[in-house]
């Protein structure tokens, strides 16, 4: 799972259309649920490699991404979680200095 997230992240941030948002939203929630410690160092990994006057508004944005996600297997969950990620995204490529994660 270490490094699955970064390899969709990547994906999905900075080279994907938006239709593959919702396509892969559910195995990236699955992930997360199966590796909490995972996507928390993933998270600070990726935010620590931004510039260091937007990292901050990166770490914001994670929170955002995880709002009212109970990472369980309703459709509920799933569905806000697809909806968060669209607009994680959308929010990361308003903000042409981000950079990838290496993996």
């Amino acid at each position: 799972v270490e490094r699955v997230l970064p390899v969709l992240f990547n994906l999905l941030v900075f080279e994907s259309k938006t239709t593959l948002v919702w396509s892969l939203s559910r195995p990236m929630a699955t992930c997360i649920a199966c590796d909490a410690k995972g996507f928390l160092a993933f998270r600070k990994q990726f935010t620590l490699g931004q510039p260091e006057n937007e990292r901050k508004t990166v770490d914001g944005m994670f929170d955002l991404l995880v709002e009212g996600i109970t990472f369980d297997t309703s459709h509920k969950s799933k569905n806000q979680f697809s909806r968060n990620l669209s607009r994680f995204c959308k929010a990361v490529k308003k903000m042409p200095r981000l950079r990838p994660v290496m993996v």
